[in-house]
């Protein structure tokens, strides 16, 4: 039986499908997107992915990776899908007839636990964008498998999503009222995936010890969460009575930070030594083939004198995640971390020192 549905329909789904649909040796049906009904779903070892569709007629069909190009590339209506014997799928487009090999439905299987609870409403918008500039400071190459995730740990109606290497950490918040206490490790690629479906609508929330599940109108994502503990990033924060305090343009540093890495190689990196004295940031970078002094000037003296090594394009990846004109760094000596905050902004950033 032959399924109808419109190019633009189904390509939508191919492009939020990216990431998911890939190779899979051990389960090759995985290799497809499923047509289902309404439904695409895309499928891995971590993460299931639901797109609802306008689709009508047809049964269930697996379309293969390889199928994907030649969608993007028919012209724009109506297309005639179907699945012949359950091993060749056949797309029809005005007088355009492909055929490509696929896999039996049966053989998709799918990773989709829906958690025994309740879900829990959250503003999609507000929760994309705060994952969006926290995640990049998630490891996922880590041995520590709590730290290739994202945090979620709500109290009081406050969530806050937190990530780290273990050598920055990046913190931001999202009020969502009436969210009961939760701690979950969201996996780096599922974070992704979110990201990228742009789910400005709310979000239900449904979770347990094992999985998540997020959904909208339009979309359903279930994913794995990561067992552990979390590290307690309040430990990290130093009282502000310890620290001094160094108001800074934020675009003067940005700039200024852009060139010192252009300094480094991809092999070696070299610190940024940066000097501070009153209103005067002198920083310095040298390599074995380059070098870098620029003079900055801050908005707030600086109390005493202080000299310190940091990573330039990690502190680069941290100020990303701000849109003010000035920024705040605090400082408490050389082996101490590097704090970074904006005023009106729950955005908060620690960046280590490295030796120098």
């Amino acid at each position: 039986m032959t399924m109808k549905i419109n190019r633009y329909e189904l390509m939508r789904a191919i492009d939020k499908a990216k990431g998911i649909v890939q190779k899979n040796a051990s389960i090759p049906a995985l290799s497809a997107l499923l047509i289902d009904g309404q439904r695409a779903i895309a499928s891995n070892t971590e993460i299931t992915l639901e797109v609802k569709l306008e689709a009508s007629g047809g049964t269930s069909l697996l379309l293969p990776m390889r199928a994907f190009d030649m969608v993007r590339n028919l012209p724009e209506g109506e297309l005639d899908i179907e699945q012949d014997n359950d091993l060749t799928v056949v797309i029809k487009a005005g007088k355009t007839t492909s055929r490509f090999s696929s896999y039996k439905v049966l053989d998709f299987t799918l990773r989709r636990e829906r958690p025994d609870a309740d879900g829990v409403i959250l503003p999609g918008g507000k929760l994309m964008e705060a994952l969006s500039k926290v995640v990049f400071a998630s490891d996922d190459t880590s041995t520590r498998r709590e730290l290739t995730g994202v945090n979620l740990r709500a109290t009081g109606g406050v969530i806050k999503i937190t990530a780290t290497d273990g050598h920055m950490v990046a913190i931001d918040e999202v009020i969502a009222d009436g969210v009961s206490d939760m701690d979950l490790i969201i996996p780096k690629n599922t974070v992704r995936k979110l990201i990228s479906m742009d789910m400005d609508d709310n979000i239900t929330l449904t979770h347990d010890g094992r999985s998540a599940v997020f959904e909208t109108t339009a979309y359903t994502i279930y994913s794995r969460l990561i067992d552990g503990k979390y590290i307690n990033t309040d430990q990290l924060f130093a009282p502000d009575d310890q620290l001094h305090a160094l108001r800074i343009d934020r675009m003067d540093l940005i700039a200024a930070l852009t060139r010192a890495n252009l300094c480094n190689s991809d092999e070696t990196k070299h610190a940024l030594v940066v000097q501070l004295n009153g209103q005067t940031i002198d920083m310095t970078l040298v390599a074995s083939t380059s070098g870098y002094h620029e003079i900055l000037e801050a908005d707030t003296d600086f109390t005493g004198e202080l000299k310190i090594g940091l990573n330039p394009k990690m502190l680069l990846e941290a100020l990303k995640g701000y849109s003010g004109d000035i920024i705040t760094l605090k400082l408490m000596g050389p082996r101490a971390p590097v704090y970074i905050s904006e005023e009106d902004s729950a955005l908060k950033m620690i960046v280590l020192p490295v030796n120098i």
